[in-house]
């Protein structure tokens, strides 16, 4: 996409001391071709315990490349439906909120409460991608190593759950 720049998100912030990381939380209102439309920008003050950074709050289109999603489900469909067949069920109750999965994947798609990620094999922990039994329909039309699950239960909050809601 070829688009004059709005505006720009500061970067991760890290606390010196204990090397804890905080993103900017931001709002997806849409989605076209691995772009996300995104509004409401803004530090978590209440996590960096820091006055927010200035940053942009406006509308604008961010490269799903950019942006970190964790869903808290074990489960990865193929479409973004409860009753699609299972794409990939983790075992050991893990979940797909693991910084493991968080940098194996990238954002590529939304429809309503759903996000569809594309994952790299290669990225994700040998321990882990040796115990992962994914479904072939998981895998169509993408260069191989590579897999997309859509997923549910999705938690704005980066730093605890969002069981309940």
């Amino acid at each position: 996409m070829n688009a004059r720049i709005v505006g720009k998100l500061p970067p991760v912030w890290v606390d010196q001391a204990d090397g804890a990381r905080v993103r900017v939380r931001t709002e997806v209102i849409g989605a076209s071709k691995g772009w996300f439309k995104i509004r409401n920008s803004a530090d978590e003050e209440q996590l960096t315990e820091r006055p927010a950074r200035p940053t942009y709050a406006g509308e604008g289109w961010v490269s799903g490349r950019k942006l970190i999603v964790k869903a808290q489900t074990g489960a990865g469909r193929i479409r973004p439906d409860t009753s699609a067949p299972i794409g990939l069920q983790l075992k050991d109750d893990r979940l797909f909120d693991s910084r493991d999965f968080a940098r194996a994947g990238t954002l590529v798609d939304c429809e309503g409460g759903w996000v569809q990620m594309e994952f790299v094999d290669a990225k994700i922990p040998a321990e882990i991608r040796s115990s992962l039994d994914i479904a072939p329909e998981a895998r169509t039309g993408l260069p191989r190593g590579r897999f997309r699950l859509w997923l549910d239960r999705i938690c704005g909050s980066q730093e605890t759950s969002c069981d309940g809601f």
